[in-house]
């Protein structure tokens, strides 16, 4: 398995000129992970299994889906504030 795995990988790596982690695993862990590219290009840094990404404004989909999602089932409202609902000190954004 870990031979095909790894030679879909470099097929795909070849063509696209990949720069990430890619990583097969099952329940028992990493069956296949290769990392390429730069994690840096600057400094021509690269990247490994245990570089972190910034991922900037790539979750706001995700957490726009869940708060519909969350609606959807009754257990927020869209009028809902955030000051109301988390359970943290957030005195300084408080409005006078």
């Amino acid at each position: 398995m870990r031979t095909k795995i790894q030679a879909l990988y470099e097929a795909w790596n070849q063509e696209d000129n990949f720069s990430g982690v890619f990583s097969v695993q099952d329940a028992g862990g990493a069956i296949f992970e290769e990392a390429s590219g730069s994690r840096n290009m600057g400094e021509c840094l690269p990247n490994n299994p245990e570089t972190r990404f910034g991922i900037a404004s790539g979750t706001k989909i995700f957490t726009a889906v869940a708060v519909c999602m969350l609606i959807d089932q009754g257990k927020l409202r869209l009028e809902d504030k955030l000051l109301d609902i988390l359970d943290a000190d957030f005195l300084i954004f408080r409005r006078p």
